[in-house]
Formats: structure tokens, sequence, C-alpha cells
């Protein structure tokens, strides 16, 4: 059962950051004073599948396909375990307000994650930003 060699699964990561971040960190808090309801609807689900697909390349597993990929957080350790639980805080929470809080402490468990795993060292807080940073750490030129 290989996973994927690291230069890859560190492109995957920066991919999802820079995805999840640009819906979730940068985009939602803007549109919130605009009052679309449906562009911020799809923005949370956006979010929630790159967090989830980030999760899966963080604890080194496949990622499930989408019917079952939310699921598959609650087995995936208590990184899935905790970004389950505050996913499913940010899915029934009717207030959009609270909904960017929730991001944002998504986000931040997600960082550190990061920053545990020795994938990056530094103190960076927006996800679209660490994106970039691992993206410099990949070895292959052509990858990175």
């Amino acid at each position: 059962r290989a996973y994927y060699p690291e230069d890859v699964r560190r492109h995957k990561i920066a991919a999802r950051c820079m995805t999840a971040g640009q819906v979730g960190q940068y985009n939602y808090p803007r549109h919130l004073s605009r009052g679309d309801p449906i562009a911020l609807t799809y923005m949370v689900s956006r979010f929630s599948y790159d967090i989830t697909a980030l999760v899966f390349l963080l604890v080194k597993e496949y990622c499930p396909y989408y019917k079952w990929m939310y699921r598959g957080l609650k087995t995936s350790g208590d990184l899935g375990e905790t970004v389950y639980r505050l996913l499913e805080k940010l899915h029934h929470n009717r207030e959009h307000t609270t909904k960017g809080e929730v991001i944002e402490e998504i986000c931040r468990l997600l960082i550190n994650e990061i920053n545990r795993q020795n994938i990056v060292d530094g103190s960076i807080t927006v996800l679209m930003d660490l994106a970039m940073e691992i993206q410099q750490t990949i070895e292959d030129p052509q990858l990175r």
C-alpha cells in the first residue's frame, strides 16, 4: 500500500491549501457583506471538500470517493475526527459570521498540523501563503 511520493504529496497539499484558502479564508469573508447566499453556500461546500481532501493527504491516506469522504474522516485518526466535528458545526450553523469563525478554526488546526509535520516551518496563518511556501519545499524542479 504505497502512498504518493513525498514531492507529489506536497504538491497536492499546496494545491488544496491554495483552493481552500481562496474560497474559505479570502472570498468567504468578502462575500458576507454582499449578501449572496448561493455564493456563500458554494464556498462552504468547496471549502469542505478541499479541507477534507487535505486531511487525507496529511494523514497519508487516499481520499475516498466524494460520497464517502466525509464519513471517512471519522476513521482518519484524531485529526480527521476533529475536522469532521468542525465541518458538522460549519454546515449546521445558520449564522454566516459564525461560519467564518469555524472556517478560521479549521484553517488554524490544519496549519498547525502542517507545521507539526515539518512540511514547512514558520508562522504563516493564511493557507494561500502557506501553499506557496510548501511549493518551494518540493525537490523536483519540474513539479515545483
